[in-house]
């Protein structure tokens, strides 16, 4: 799916077998859409703060930087 909405933060989420996923990488989902429709990581204390002020973690403060996990993997 390449549906990823930069205006909602909406996106198609499917789930699947980590074995069928991990045969399909690498591939390109709503990680590494939002990475360009932003032009920052996806991890990073930016990506937080984007998402926070769009209203996207309603409910959910964001962990300090030092705590973030750092595993982008290649899913991107």
């Amino acid at each position: 799916m390449d549906d990823f909405n930069s205006e909602t933060g909406y996106t198609t989420m499917q789930l699947v077998k980590a074995k069928a996923h991990e045969a399909t990488l690498p591939h390109g989902g709503s990680v590494s859409q939002f990475e360009k429709a932003f032009g920052i990581e996806y991890g990073s204390q930016e990506a937080v703060i984007i998402s926070q002020e769009q209203g996207w973690l309603r409910g959910k403060p964001p962990k300090p930087e030092n705590q973030q996990k750092k595993n982008k993997g290649d899913c991107g």
